[in-house]
This record gives structure tokens, sequence and C-alpha cells, in this order.
């Protein structure tokens, strides 16, 4: 499993250019594999179901994450991939309005609730928001842009606790970026989605932001029209949205559903 970090465009290009190296090497070389394109720190996650999944199939599956702007335009831009997973529903919803993703081939996947972390053994245990900023603030990590961002400062203000946390707030460029600053001590708490808190290497504490539905991401699973391996991809689709050994994965990893998924594997 990889390690906590910064990932970003070098990320998505290099798993594309092992993709596109593979597609034109000659055929007694050529690795079929289906390409999975996943948000930033989500492949900490995933990298377990897929390995799973190739062991069952034989196929496997070259995972690449970047951020959902980057990939939307690397999708765009011809990219190639099989499936791709979307942050949040208006990324989904871009791609089926410029005809990338049938809206008929989509499936949800898992819902992502906003959560606090902080390191294994906290010199300071945080158990409820209010704990960021009393008795003193801490010094806390937000990712600037993207769904976390946004949600989180609305989360904060919400709870009257964005006034006495912002002099105290980093933010970094992403996810792996603020699990890295929490790991190095630079912080001593960072408000992430739950999937990347449960992807990272390190042990970390995760407590659940109090539930509420502005404060859950739902994560939608897509097959992209110009999927190489079409077939293969809806097999993995299959397994991670359907399988009880996927299911029971996330469920542990505290990644449900709020209602149960329909998915439609017809190939179409």
């Amino acid at each position: 499993m990889r390690q906590p970090g910064s990932f970003g465009l070098h990320t998505l290009a290099a798993g594309l250019f092992l993709l596109v190296a593979a597609a034109c090497a000659p055929e007694r070389h050529r690795e079929p594999r289906v390409a999975l394109l996943c948000p930033s720190g989500m492949a900490g996650l995933l990298a377990p179901l897929t390995e799973a999944w190739t062991e069952r199939s034989g196929m496997k599956v070259q995972l690449a994450e970047d951020s959902p702007e980057r990939i939307t335009r690397q999708v765009n831009g011809g990219a190639p991939g099989d499936l791709y997973i979307s942050a949040e529903p208006r990324w989904l919803t871009d791609l089926i309005t410029d005809g990338h993703v049938n809206p008929s081939e989509t499936w949800p996947l898992f819902d992502d609730p906003l959560v606090i972390v902080t390191r294994a053994q906290p010199e300071r245990p945080v158990r409820h928001p209010i704990d960021l900023a009393r008795p003193n603030p801490l010094r806390v990590a937000l990712p600037e842009g993207g769904w976390t961002g946004r949600v989180g400062r609305a989360a904060l203000t919400e709870a009257g606790l964005w006034s006495g946390v912002r002099e105290h707030l980093s933010q970094p460029a992403d996810g792996p970026s603020a699990i890295a600053a929490l790991v190095s001590g630079r912080t001593e708490a960072a408000i992430l989605r739950r999937s990347e808190a449960v992807g990272a290497t390190t042990t970390l504490t995760i407590t659940d932001w109090p539930h509420s539905p502005t404060t859950r991401a739902r994560v939608d699973l897509a097959l992209l029209r110009t999927a190489p391996h079409r077939a293969e991809a809806l097999e993995l689709a299959r397994y991670l949205t359907e399988s009880p050994e996927a299911q029971a994965a996330l469920q542990a990893a505290g990644l449900g559903l709020s209602a149960p998924p329909r998915p439609d594997f017809s190939p179409g």
C-alpha cells in the first residue's frame, strides 16, 4: 500500500503513461489490465479490493489517482481508462454531459462522510468537533479545495468553530498531503473524507463528524464509453458493488450506502 504523501498530476500521468505504453507494445509483451481512475487518497482503500478481484479473475487493475478536476480534464482529453470513480456527483454529471459516460452505466459505490483524524495516540484526544477549538485551538489541516475543503469549512462554520480554528488552520493541496502533515507533527488534527483516512498506511484515530446529509458525499462508479476492456470492467464493477467480500470490507471501513444500490450490469 502507498505511503501518505502528496498525489498530483504526476501520479495520474505516470499511470496513464503505463497504460498507453502497454497499448502500444507488441502483442507478446502486452499485459491487459483494467484502468480504474480514482480521486487522490482513495487508492489505499481500493487496492486490497482490486487485488482480491485480480486473484479471482486473473485480470490486473491499474489504479491511477489524481484530483477530480485533473481526472475530468484527462478523460475529456481522451486519456485511456475503463472505470471512473466520482468523488462527488457533480464530476460524474460533467462526464455524462460531455458524452464520456452512459447514465445507465453508473452505480453507487459508497457514502463518504466527513471525519476528524488525529494520530493514533494524540496528546489531546478529539471526540467531537468542539474539541478542535476548546479549550485552546488545535493546529488543523483542511484540504484547500474540492468537496472536503468546501464542506469542511461549512461544517466548521455551522458548528460555530470557524472563527476559533481559522488562524491555526493549514490548507494542504489534498487529503494525502494533510495526512503527511499530521504524521510529521506539523498539525495535530485533519478534517478529511473517511475514504482517505482508512486508506492511509499509518494508524490513525478517526472520529465521525456529527451525521448530516451535507457532510456525506456519494461516491459513484462509472464505465467510460471508450473502455478498452469493457467486459472485464463490468465484472470488476459487479465485484465492487455486489460481492459480499467487497461490501463487507466497505462496511467495516464505515463506508456503507444510505440506500441499497440497484446496479444493472447488462452490456447494453
